[in-house]
């Protein structure tokens, strides 16, 4: 079986946004690293989209967003993701420097299932967070999302 890269990318958006819907639902109640960690997800997928651009990123990885601006940079970011992925051939090779100023060269397909994989490994510590603090938790698993027809519900598990 082939994974369609447009889906997983459809889901690490999916998933974004049903965990922003979750921390604007319990917004006194979300712990300030969930914040942090979150932030950075969104962060990293930006710098990655503006290094497959070949710009320079206007993020930093730890920086901070407000929770009222998650929606806009998941949205941004899942667009361009979305068109690069489209337009591009996934074997095309993009070039880019590391932040120690390092060149290095991967495939497109290798730098987008980066991005998924790296969301879905700091969603694992934003869900570790809510749990910690008696939040209600959302199932992200890629299956949880495929077994309900590309929708996320909550549950007792992650």
């Amino acid at each position: 079986m082939k994974i369609d890269l447009g889906d997983t990318i459809n889901y690490n958006y999916q998933c974004n946004h049903a965990l922003i819907a979750a921390m604007q639902q319990q917004y006194e109640r979300v712990p300030g690293n969930a914040i942090k960690i979150f932030s950075h997800i969104l962060n990293v997928h930006r710098i990655w989209n503006c290094k497959i651009d070949n710009r320079r990123p206007e993020f930093t990885p730890w920086q901070i967003q407000r929770i009222d601006d998650f929606d806009f940079i998941n949205q941004k970011n899942h667009s361009h993701t979305l068109a690069v992925a489209k337009e591009n051939n996934g074997n095309r090779e993009i070039q880019y420097m590391n932040t120690n100023g390092t060149m290095y060269v991967n495939y497109l397909n290798e730098i987008l299932f980066h991005v998924i994989n790296h969301s879905t490994y700091h969603r694992g510590q934003v869900a570790a967070a809510f749990r910690k603090a008696g939040l209600k938790l959302l199932l992200t698993d890629y299956i949880f999302y495929k077994m309900k027809k590309n929708q996320l519900v909550y549950g007792d598990t992650i």
